[in-house]
């Protein structure tokens, strides 16, 4: 197969997105990119997640050609032709990986400008995980258990994902927004009422000065990244920027870490 050849944007302010089709026994991925404006009431459900090793592992076949991706992708794209949550997903998804021209340094930056509104037009957004047995494992604990469990909850807010200073955006301005472990589905909200009742448990460690040191820090740099995507964002969405600053540093203080230095929250 021929390496996938992007075409060019008829006007600035168009986007692509990916048309998933079903698995088959023949093909287990058929996809197909298109453009659109954005505005346009086109059904979609955008992703947030980690590149991972930024060199590419896997390809998929867009058509008659092939796209190299990498294997944190593959393995979202793999659950979302698999899993029951994905049966009722709109067809079309916007990832920046694959709708993105990364070699294109142009389009790229272009394009990362319109993130903002990619993400508040989208249907949905889904923030994906992984496929880890572990952490698979705590999403499934604490969907199905109300009892607050240290170690569910700690484990899914140590993952790399929460290191993302991008999440911010990508959160903030999302319509609904479901938490994606393999084929376990969580509701973001879920996760940060499991993160209070944690942080509210008596004698718990993450109570003292400097938990309150780092939450507060965390705010601070989550309303400037909030004036930053829209002015309007802090007053209109400053409860949600602070749930999820409080997700973020409710990771017991540990060092954050990503892949490239821009994405870092620290």
């Amino acid at each position: 197969m021929s390496p996938y050849e992007y075409e060019p944007f008829a006007y600035s302010n168009w986007v692509r997105y990916l048309e998933v089709g079903r698995s088959t026994a023949e093909s287990p991925f058929t996809f197909h990119i298109d453009q659109f404006v954005v505005g346009w009431r086109i059904h979609y459900t955008a992703l947030s997640y980690t590149w991972g090793d930024s060199t590419p592992t896997r390809s998929i076949a867009i058509g008659a050609d092939e796209l190299q991706v990498g294997q944190n992708l593959f393995d979202f794209l793999n659950a979302y032709n698999t899993q029951p949550w994905g049966a009722s997903l709109p067809k079309c998804l916007w990832i920046d990986q694959i709708c993105i021209n990364q070699a294109d340094v142009v389009e790229r930056d272009r394009q990362v400008s319109m993130m903002n509104l990619i993400y508040k037009m989208a249907d949905r957004v889904l923030v994906w995980l992984g496929c880890d047995a572990e952490i698979v494992r705590a999403a499934r604990q604490l969907r199905d258990n109300d009892a607050v469990d240290t170690w569910a909850i700690t484990t899914i807010l140590r993952h790399p994902y929460f290191t993302r200073v991008w999440i911010v955006q990508e959160i903030a301005l999302a319509q609904d927004i479901d938490v994606l472990c393999g084929g376990v589905k969580l509701k973001l909200s879920q996760l940060q009422a499991a993160a209070t009742r944690l942080e509210r448990r008596p004698g718990w460690a993450v109570s003292g000065p400097r938990w309150r040191l780092s939450r507060t820090m965390a705010c601070f740099a989550f309303l400037g990244l909030g004036l930053w995507i829209d002015v309007l964002l802090v007053d209109v969405m400053g409860h949600l920027l602070w749930n999820i600053a409080y997700l973020s540093t409710a990771r017991m203080g540990v060092r954050t870490r990503a892949t490239r230095c821009m994405d870092s929250l620290v």
